[in-house]
């Protein structure tokens, strides 16, 4: 990807105040020259800026054997500002800003005479959601009308509601005809079967929470509860409600909150998808279960006929335990706190498209919570609805404007060497009975690649047949409605239909500035969104690309064998493949891991990460990152040693760490740490880079850190 113009011209004024002493060699390729420890030295734009970069994210003062993550990441972090819209800023987070930047700009872009309809659409419905005046005008008009239609909101009716009537599964019924997709104090969805990959199936899980059960089962004593009964108090009132009456109804709301939370799994005890999956027929689970009626609830919820189910069809049921727990909680539960809940969850789910007043209602509560300063722009809420929304129409508009088709077979090529690098490192475990791992190498070979986008997205056709039952709207809200019961009908529609592992639209999701390994497929995506700057850029050395992108590769291969993704076989079935033996020294590595990560406390508290939550996420960063490392020394064996950068005294092996650093370089409020340490899945950005390389021998030798130093511990945890 070409650099901007005024950017190659500040780099090389940078790289001209760095190293004058390059300016006297004229024995030498313009590219390349030799610095003080006589180590080449690219010279390139590409490498003048990447040299940049790293200088202002750097802090030489810090021993990177001491703490590498302060080394790559301290100056960053020293002159890094928070937005006050967010919630940390993070030097990989730039990419984002510049995908919402390109998307807003292609989305404002007037629409053409001759444009297709699905670009006229998202068009029309980012100017109605931006179009501030109709949405004060409307209010909550419509939104009230709707609770109307569905029995009333008993805060909002106070003592005229009545429950006669009432039933909970008749409500999700309601919604689902609505176009809101919530299916009540069950989970029901549709997947891919792990049983049988040919085909979806139906699941049916414990029901979701509105926060994280880490906080609900502290009760009132969590400030995070606090701060959301007050807040959802404050909705309730400004809909109307009678400000006594919502505090205690909205009080009850979150009692019943905390005693669904108690009946619910853990994460921790999420992670075996064994235990998760449980396959009957609907006359099974009928027996299992005879008061509630499967049949009819099942087919309120697909809310297609000609997709109904009967007591034949099979469904995979999560938590078998979870429903009588449920059913003796609903009967003892008043319809009107069911009622109140089901239909917060309702108003909830289109808050950001309301009114002012109820916008700054949600900024007060994450101001409370995280400690944002301002409500965001509305321009990014919109960009967002719309991006979520229209996602595919938005991938093509994406991909055709800004996507730099050069890169791709980069990419594609840094993908063989880390998967061979996988591979071979599988070959050498000395840990693995053979026919283990040689299910271990056949899985590996058979992952399959989705780089950038699909070129369906190039396609006008292809996006308007897909489109084509969506029904356009006059406002914000109907529009919303009519697109979110449009994804259901297309996934409702699936049920029925032979599983297409290749069907594009799975993975057309090319704005995303993310990478996802998808255990059902065995197969790894990389959005066109990420193959840019801190992960990729063709115009700069491949230690960094490696370091980059090459990480996240690495890290999402690992994925289809960490915890969860080794239940998993090659064909994307739940089968346990692994001898005992093995299995069970896998298990003791990834105790290893859990016990460093559990050992790792957030800077400036007492509170310590949940590294069984995370362990799936450390067992791919510390996978990744040394899938990534072999494969550059790989491509290094076979097209030589590169340059250094300019201003910088580091090998190239060095700032291939770096570049794995700096990606995680981040800067985040102290409200939010403690939340994130406890309930993510994903490590703090510090310790994603410390874990890994406290862990890697090649790491310690490359930057000749000590035995024993913080960053080369005598004890060190391995599993790939």
């Amino acid at each position: 990807m070409a650099l901007p113009d005024i950017t190659v011209h500040l780099g090389k004024v940078l790289f001209l105040l760095l190293v004058p002493v390059l300016a006297l060699s004229s024995d030498r390729d313009n590219d390349e020259c030799l610095n003080d420890n006589k180590q080449q030295v690219c010279t390139t734009s590409g490498c003048v800026h990447a040299a940049s970069e790293i200088l202002n994210t750097i802090d030489e003062s810090v021993d990177p054997c001491d703490d590498f993550y302060k080394f790559s990441c301290g100056t960053f972090i020293k002159n890094a500002v928070i937005p006050d819209d967010a919630l940390m800023v993070m030097r990989n987070q730039k990419i984002q800003n510049k995908v919402m930047q390109q998307l807003r700009a292609m989305i404002e872009e007037p629409t053409q005479s001759d444009e297709s309809r699905p670009f006229v659409m998202l068009k029309k419905f980012y100017k109605a959601c931006m179009d501030t005046d109709a949405i004060e005008k409307r209010g909550l008009t419509k939104m009230k009308m709707l609770l109307t239609e569905l029995g009333g909101w008993p805060v909002l009716d106070g003592s005229s509601w009545n429950d006669t009537g009432f039933d909970w599964k008749e409500m999700v019924h309601q919604f689902r005809k609505i176009g809101f997709d919530n299916t009540g104090f069950l989970y029901v969805y549709i997947s891919s079967d792990f049983m049988n990959s040919t085909r979806s199936i139906i699941l049916i899980d414990e029901g979701m929470l509105m926060m994280k059960k880490d906080f609900l089962m502290q009760g009132f004593d969590s400030p995070v509860v606090r701060a959301f009964y007050n807040y959802i108090v404050k909705v309730a009132v400004a809909y109307g409600a009678d400000p006594d009456l919502a505090e205690t109804d909205m009080k009850d709301v979150i009692n019943f909150q905390i005693e669904f939370a108690r009946i619910r799994l853990s994460s921790e005890h999420r992670r075996n998808l064994t235990t998760l999956t449980n396959q009957m027929a609907i006359s099974n689970l009928q027996r299992q279960f005879p008061t509630f009626p499967w049949v009819d609830y099942i087919n309120g919820v697909l809310g297609d006929p000609n997709v109904a189910v009967g007591e034949a069809d099979i469904v995979d049921v999560s938590v078998p335990s979870f429903i009588p727990k449920m059913e003796k909680l609903i009967a003892r539960t008043s319809k009107r706190v069911q009622s109140n809940y089901l239909l917060l969850l309702f108003t909830q789910s289109v808050a950001k498209m309301q009114p002012e007043k109820i916008r700054n209602l949600q900024f007060e509560l994450n101001k409370a919570v995280s400690g944002v300063q301002k409500v965001p722009p509305k321009w990014k809420d919109c960009v967002i609805a719309v991006n979520n929304r229209m996602g595919i129409a938005t991938a093509a508009l994406y991909v055709r404007k800004y996507f730099d088709e050069k890169s791709k077979n980069n990419i594609i090529d840094i993908i063989f060497d880390v998967k061979n690098a996988f591979i071979g490192s599988v070959t050498k475990l000395d840990w693995m009975d053979d026919d283990t791992q040689k299910m271990a190498v056949e899985k590996a070979r058979k992952i399959v690649n989705h780089v950038a986008y699909p070129h369906e997205l190039l396609n006008d056709t292809k996006i308007e047949e897909f489109y084509a039952k969506l029904e356009p709207a006059d406002n914000l809200l109907d529009f919303h409605f009519n697109q979110r019961k449009f994804d259901k009908d297309f996934t409702v529609a699936s049920l029925r239909n032979p599983m297409n592992k290749g069907d594009w639209t799975r993975y057309a999701s090319s704005t995303a500035v993310n990478a996802f390994y998808r255990p059902s497929e065995n197969s790894i995506e990389l959005p066109a969104g990420i193959l840019q700057d801190v992960y990729f850029d063709k115009d700069r050395p491949q230690y960094l690309n490696y370091g980059g992108i090459g990480f996240i590769i690495g890290h999402e291969i690992t994925h289809g064998f960490d915890d969860q993704g080794r239940q998993i076989d090659k064909d994307g079935l739940l089968r346990d493949w692994w001898t005992k033996d093995t299995a069970n020294t896998f298990i003791s590595k990834s105790k290893c891991i859990i016990e460093q990560y559990s050992n790792f406390t957030v800077p400036n508290s007492n509170v310590s990460m949940n590294g069984i939550n995370t362990q799936g996420e450390n067992i791919a960063d510390n996978g990744g990152v040394k899938m990534a490392y072999l494969a550059y020394r790989s491509w290094v064996q076979r097209n030589g040693e590169e340059a250094s950068l300019p201003g910088l005294k580091y090998t190239p092996y060095q700032l291939f760490w770096i570049s794995v650093a700096n990606i995680w370089c981040a800067k985040a409020r102290p409200e939010i740490l403690d939340k994130l340490a406890v309930t993510a899945h994903h490590s703090l950005p510090n310790f994603r880079v410390t874990g890994p390389m406290r862990n890697s021998q090649h790491f310690a030798e490359d930057f000749n850190c000590p035995l024993t130093s913080n960053m080369n511990p005598e004890d060190k945890c391995s599993i790939w």
